[in-house]
């Protein structure tokens, strides 16, 4: 996950024994999926450049900075899913391809196999950012996002002050600074400006494991 439990508790100001992980997980969930969909771009079936000929491991995305997909804070094999179709018109003849690694800053993905030449395109379906982000501000924005969340829907059907536990919570106040905070980290995110350079002179070796950051 992008965040824990105990990170959004900590931006609340709860204990574990008021709010219990269970109580906070799905709030999470809708989190990373939102933040996401604030800094990366879906691409669903992109074709991959390169040469079909039964050698060729070697394949690129049309954009680079392959984004985190499963939010395990790591952009490796399982972010991006490959296939192989036999009828480029056709997906009922799309195959699953196996993914050796991937370098997601060039949007080079390494197969495990080349493909055959009985396949006409390759494909690929992924999430890319239009700059590198720094990963390691992932968690406290997706922290106060999913505190903003929790707030707002416990929070709904309450008087305008009430106290949980030690903590004073004013609904038509602080509700609103968790999304402030989330939208300040979002721009610190957003402004690590990094453009994709030119790989022709990058010599890429097949690896067993995805790249990490």
């Amino acid at each position: 996950m992008w965040c824990t439990e105990e990170q959004v508790r900590r931006k609340l100001g709860l204990r574990s024994e008021e709010v219990p992980d269970g109580d906070i997980l799905h709030y999470i969930e809708d989190a990373q999926k939102d933040m996401r969909g604030d800094i990366s771009y879906e691409m669903s079936n992109d074709e991959l450049d390169g040469a079909i000929n039964g050698s060729n491991t070697t394949f690129t995305t049309t954009f680079c900075n392959i984004a985190d997909r499963n939010f395990d804070l790591i952009i490796g094999t399982l972010d991006v899913t490959v296939y192989g179709w036999t009828d480029k018109n056709d997906p009922a003849t799309k195959s699953t391809l196996t993914v050796g690694t991937i370098y997601p800053e060039y949007g080079k993905i390494v197969l495990d196999t080349a493909p055959s030449n009985s396949y006409v395109k390759i494909t690929a379906d992924y999430f890319y950012n239009t700059l590198v982000t720094d990963m390691t501000l992932y968690p406290d924005a997706c922290a106060y996002l999913s505190a903003f969340y929790y707030g707002l829907s416990e929070t709904l059907l309450m008087p305008k002050q009430w106290m949980h536990g030690a903590y004073r919570f004013l609904k038509s106040e602080d509700i609103p600074l968790l999304e402030a905070e989330y939208q300040k980290r979002l721009l610190r995110i957003r402004k690590v400006s990094h453009e994709c350079g030119d790989t022709d002179d990058v010599k890429f070796e097949r690896q067993g494991v995805g790249y990490q950051y």
